[in-house]
């Protein structure tokens, strides 16, 4: 069996055949596939197809292009980007007993 670790079947390039694409996948031996969202609204998404597709698994992210929306959050909260990872690991690894892989690209610098 394979794992796809790095899919976005949240594009709306799949809306009208998502059902299609992830049936061949399995099909392929592809028996799990990780969506991965990029924003707060693909990020939901994913979840919502992970919920919805036993071989859907999501991953919760914001892409470099999109850290203005974590900067916002964190001067907000008075944090650095650094320590909201941090909580944001500790919360999941409290909540769904998984850890929480953060990095940083460097195409911000």
């Amino acid at each position: 069996m394979l794992i796809d670790t790095h899919a976005h079947l949240d594009m709306e390039q799949f809306d009208s055949d998502r059902d299609e694409v992830i049936q061949r996948a399995l099909s392929a031996d592809v028996g799990q596939v990780v969506t991965v969202g990029i924003d707060v609204s693909s990020s939901l998404k994913a979840i919502s197809m992970a919920e919805i597709y036993p071989s859907v698994f999501a991953v919760v992210g914001i892409h470099p292009h999109n850290v203005d929306i974590a900067q916002k959050v964190a001067h907000i909260r008075g944090l650095t980007l650094e320590e909201v990872a941090k909580q944001t690991s500790e919360n999941a690894r409290r909540l769904f007993g998984l850890p929480l892989r953060t990095y940083e690209h460097q195409s911000h610098r």
